[in-house]
C-alpha cells in the first residue's frame, strides 16, 4: 500500500508525513518511510528503508531538518518548459520507481514523503505538446492508495517560507491547479488553517482504509486483526 504526501512550498509535507506515521503505528500497522528525492537507481539495488519506521530512529534527523537549512531548492524561474527530454526522462524515472517497489517494497505499507507530483507541479504547460506530455505523465505514474496533495495559499506560503519569491509561489499554486485537475484521484487538503489539518488528513486515512484497502498481511494490526482503525487522533 502506498501513501504519499506532495505539495506547494511551507504546505507541510514533511510534518503531516511524520504525523500520518504516528498515526499509522497507533493502529497496529509497521509502516515504512521514504523520501522520494532518495529514490535513486542505485536505490534499485539497495533500498534506503530497509525496517519499518520508529520515532526513535528518526529523532537526530527530525531536529537536523529544524535547525538546518531546508532540504528544498529556492528556485525562482516561474516559467520551466516541459520538453520532449524531460519528458522521456520522467519516463525512465517513473520505470525506475516501479523496478524499485517491486524489488524492495511490494509487501510494505510505505508513507512517501513527495512524490512525482511535486516535480510535476513545477510546468506551467501553455502549449499543447506540453499539456499532453503532462497529461501522459500523469497516467503512466503509479498510483498510489492514497495520494494526498497539501495546498496553501501564496501568501501564506511567503510567510512561512519568506526566501522564496511570491511570483514563484502564485506560479506554483496555478500549476498545481491544473495538475488537479489532470489527477482527480488525489485528495487535496488546504494548510492554511493547521487547526484543521490534522482533522482532515485522519478522514483521508480512515476512508482508504475503511474501504478495505488495508495494508498486507504482514503488515495488518497487531491487536484485533481486521485491519480497521481505531480511534486514535493524528496529532498525537
Amino acid at each position: 500500500m502506498l501513501v504519499t504526501f506532495s505539495g506547494m512550498v511551507g504546505s507541510g509535507k514533511t510534518t503531516n508525513a511524520k504525523k500520518t506515521l504516528r498515526w499509522l503505528c497507533a493502529q497496529g500497522y509497521a509502516p515504512y518511510y521514504l523520501r522520494f528525492r532518495f529514490i535513486t537507481w542505485r536505490s534499485v539495488w539497495r533500498t534506503p528503508a530497509i525496517a519499518p519506521w520508529r520515532e526513535r530512529e528518526n529523532s537526530n534527523s527530525t531536529r537536523k531538518s529544524q535547525t538546518g537549512a531546508s532540504d528544498e531548492a529556492r528556485p525562482t524561474e516561474t516559467h520551466k518548459r516541459l520538453t520532449f527530454a524531460l519528458f522521456l526522462g520522467y519516463l525512465l524515472r517513473i520505470a525506475q520507481f516501479r523496478l524499485f517497489m517491486w524489488r524492495h517494497h511490494r509487501s510494505h505499507l510505505i508513507v512517501l514523503n513527495r512524490y512525482f507530483y511535486d516535480s510535476f507541479m513545477h510546468y506551467r504547460c501553455e502549449a499543447p505538446r506540453e499539456q499532453k506530455y503532462l497529461r501522459w505523465l500523469v497516467r503512466a505514474t503509479p498510483q498510489p492508495d492514497l495520494a494526498i496533495l497539501l495546498v496553501v495559499r501564496p501568501e501564506t506560503a511567503q510567510r512561512r517560507r519568506p526566501a522564496y519569491a511570491f511570483e514563484f509561489l502564485r506560479q506554483l499554486s496555478e500549476n498545481t491547479a491544473q495538475l488537479q485537475n489532470l489527477a482527480p484521484h488525489i485528495r487535496v487538503v488546504a494548510t492554511d488553517n493547521l487547526s484543521m489539518v490534522d482533522r482532515q488528513v485522519e478522514k483521508e486515512l480512515r476512508a482508504v482504509f475503511k474501504n478495505g484497502k488495508s495494508a498486507p498481511r504482514n503488515n495488518s494490526p497487531l491487536e484485533g486483526g481486521q485491519g480497521g482503525v481505531a480511534h486514535v487522533s493524528l496529532s498525537k
